[in-house]
């Protein structure tokens, strides 16, 4: 279990939420996580909607994943071990 928080209620912005994403991405492909739900879409935030909110975490999953194919230098990074990703979202 991973717990990102996003700081005081007072700061929460698309800013803020964000960096919350990408440092939860972040920290489960570095753990080696295999399987992950993001709850992080659940929480109301100001000025963005639940479909901005899921694409947060998807672009934040997608940049933390990625691994430039072709390095010149010593070793290649491993592979990322997360294998499926669920994100709840409110209806």
């Amino acid at each position: 279990m991973l717990l990102v928080g996003l700081g005081a209620r007072k700061g929460w912005n698309r800013r803020a939420y964000r960096r919350a994403a990408s440092a939860a991405a972040g920290a489960l492909v570095k753990c080696g996580a295999k399987d992950a739900l993001f709850l992080l879409a659940l929480e109301p935030v100001p000025e963005v909607d639940a479909y901005y909110r899921a694409r947060f975490l998807v672009e934040a999953l997608g940049h933390a994943t990625y691994r430039i194919p072709d390095l010149k230098t010593a070793k290649k990074p491993p592979a990322p071990q997360l294998a499926r990703v669920g994100v709840a979202v409110e209806r």
